[in-house]
Formats: C-alpha cells, structure tokens, sequence
C-alpha cells in the first residue's frame, strides 16, 4: 500500500495496541493499562512525531477502561494529527522508526517489513515468561516497577538480566536506556535509532 505519513525531518514512534480480544486470555491490549501513560511518554521526547494507530476494534471497544483510554489519547495529540485510526497499519509502518505494540500480528509486521528498526512489546500482566512464550521474537517486557509510569525495556534471553536490562535493535546493537530516555534521543552515526552504546 502507499505511505499515509506525510515525510517528515522528525523521528517518528509509532503506538499501535491490539484490542482486547473476545475472552481475557486473549486481552492483549495495553490501551487501558499503559496506553495515556506511553503516548505521554512518547510525546516527551524532543522531536519526535508521535503517531497512533490502534487496532480498529480498540476505537469501537464497550469496555469502558479501554474506550476512556482511548478518548485520553486522542485528547493528548489533538495538537497536530497524530493519530491514523482507519485504514491498512502497513502503509504507516514505512514512515515510522520504532514502533510500541502489543503481543499483535503487527509487530511481526514490522520486524519483516522495518529490518533494522527497534520494536517494544508490552506485558499488561507483567509476566515476562509467557509474555516470551506468547511473543519469543520480540524480547521486550514491562519494568517490574510498578508505582512509577510504565517503562519498557528490552534484553536478549540469556545475555542480560531484569536487573540489567539493555536494549536491542534488529541490527544486534545494544541501546542502555528508557523509551522515555537514552533510547529515544537520537539517531548513531550509521543511521539506526535509537542511539548505539556499542
């Protein structure tokens, strides 16, 4: 499909939660949980473009959690249009340089389709085990931290630990940091993002 995001000089982060599912050992969503708290966070990075672009089923959801999520949202990038609520994730994805996602379809999208760009995944239940279990590709899991904002972080299986989580971009290039953080503040020299530590 053709790009729907205009070009634009700014790095872009891209939120694109999946809907809660039909039971809740399929609610994989993160918009009632962490969705106002990440799209804040997001927006707090200095020159980014921050775009949603939620599962059609999060904008119609009756769970009354989810949908104020939503509303909030929306409300927090009403300043510019930030959000893409319609249409194919696939023609957003080539304007984007790191994507924040659910255990969804859609982050195997993107780690086709975005070769080289940094993917997070939330746990809304903040068990790392079978969130790897459910979603082994993607490596990424909530901070333990519970009485701060959400902050996710990525380590590779078997080479850090929770206690010394780093990140990971496709390239293998380790990021120390927060999305909130080091992560997000700029692009290495050979162009990948977020910044290289290695």
């Amino acid at each position: 499909p053709e790009p729907v995001l205009p070009p634009t000089s700014r790095r872009t982060i891209l939120y694109a939660p999946t809907w809660e599912g039909e039971n809740e050992s399929n609610n994989y969503t993160s918009v009632d949980v962490f969705g106002p708290a990440i799209v804040a966070a997001a927006l707090a990075v200095p020159d980014v473009r921050v775009v949603y672009k939620p599962h059609p089923r999060v904008v119609t959801s009756p769970d009354p959690a989810i949908a104020a999520s939503h509303r909030r949202i929306v409300e927090m990038l009403a300043a510019e249009p930030h959000r893409v609520e319609s249409g194919d994730i696939l023609a957003v994805l080539p304007g984007c340089d790191l994507m924040i996602t659910d255990v969804s379809s859609v982050g195997l999208d993107f780690l086709y389709l975005e070769t080289g760009k940094p993917l997070f995944v939330t746990d809304r239940r903040g068990d790392r085990d079978r969130l790897y279990a459910d979603a082994p590709v993607s490596r990424c899991a909530r901070s333990p931290t519970s009485s701060t904002p959400p902050v996710f972080r990525c380590w590779r299986t078997g080479s850090a630990s929770a206690s010394s989580p780093i990140c990971i971009d496709r390239a293998g290039r380790r990021c120390a940091g927060t999305i909130s953080a080091t992560c997000c503040r700029g692009r290495a020299p050979n162009g990948s993002w977020p910044r290289s530590t290695t």
